[in-house]
């Protein structure tokens, strides 16, 4: 749905948090810019082709913005290889929502299918707005963003930290994700820093887009392996970054706390559940919003 109602598929469903958050961060001309292209209400509407044409193409969203990349990471200061665009290390936190990451619960292809609606997990998703008041856990309790490495090498990236892992083993039942598949069968048996089947991703490349690979799940732990499966639209995408140990993330108010390699992960064998605690221990309850869990029992 659109931020003035409706379900819309375009571009500007798809912006990503980090353009909202251009005029906090010293970047309101940018955000001006990439927001003139046409209403978002739809009131004058862009013609679609042209939307994506100009998604790319732009001075706005070429260069180097430092406040989103990260001086440890193998790209700073490095435009992406593709049309030269803005990188970006900063991600924002879908829980453990990992069926169908590419529209939210309202899709009119998905409402009758509740397992789909990884919407319902995190704090953060593709075409979805949720208030502060959809964070009963507590927003000290509540991952909102954490550290990702950009993809170097474009597309197919190999390394464990920036690629993602093709993984259709992920899906026995053709219905749920289980990341013990990837966890335990996306490295290279040779180079544990290498992934297996490299799947096509843009992660870091496009500050700009709002899909799947620019945001971060609490599923598998910090500078584990990425996933995705048939149709690229369900998987999960891990935290990481080259600090020694684990990865920064953000909680909803404000501070900032250093995860560990090492964290709870609960039973990577379960799959996404659409309600109540999740089955991923410490981390999985970091990213959920509303699962009722405390941090402090944990």
């Amino acid at each position: 749905m659109s931020e003035c109602g409706g379900f819309r598929w375009d571009n500007y469903s798809g912006l990503s948090a980090t353009v909202r958050l251009f005029p906090y961060i010293e970047q309101t001309a940018r955000y001006e810019a990439i927001l003139n292209y046409g209403d978002i209400c739809g009131k004058d509407p862009t013609p679609s082709a042209r939307i994506w044409d100009l998604f790319f193409g732009q001075e706005e969203y070429r260069g180097m913005i430092s406040g989103i990349q990260c001086p440890s990471s193998t790209s700073y200061g490095a435009p992406s290889s593709h049309a030269q665009n803005a990188r970006t290390n900063i991600v924002f936190c879908m829980g453990d929502g990992t069926s169908k990451l590419d529209a939210p619960g309202y899709h009119p292809n998905y409402t009758s299918r509740p397992v789909t609606q990884a919407n319902r997990r995190g704090l953060f998703h593709m075409m979805a707005w949720k208030s502060f008041g959809a964070c009963t856990d507590g927003t000290s309790n509540t991952a909102a963003v954490s550290e990702a490495e950009s993809a170097a090498a474009g597309y197919y990236e190999p390394s464990v930290k920036g690629g993602v892992h093709q993984a259709p083993d992920a899906y026995p039942d053709d219905t749920y994700y289980y990341p013990e598949f990837c966890m335990n069968g996306a490295r290279s048996v040779d180079d544990p820093n290498i992934i297996n089947t490299p799947s096509d991703t843009w992660r870091g490349n496009f500050f700009q887009d709002g899909r799947a690979w620019n945001f971060f799940h609490t599923v598998i732990p910090p500078n584990g392996p990425s996933c995705i499966g048939p149709g690229v639209w369900a998987g999960s995408y891990t935290a990481g970054s080259n600090h020694t140990g684990g990865v920064n993330v953000g909680m909803l108010d404000g501070s900032i706390h250093f995860v560990s390699d090492t964290v709870n992960c609960g039973d990577l064998s379960e799959h996404q559940v659409i309600s109540g605690k999740s089955p991923y221990g410490t981390w999985g309850a970091m990213g959920s919003p509303s699962g009722g869990e405390s941090l402090t029992a944990l």
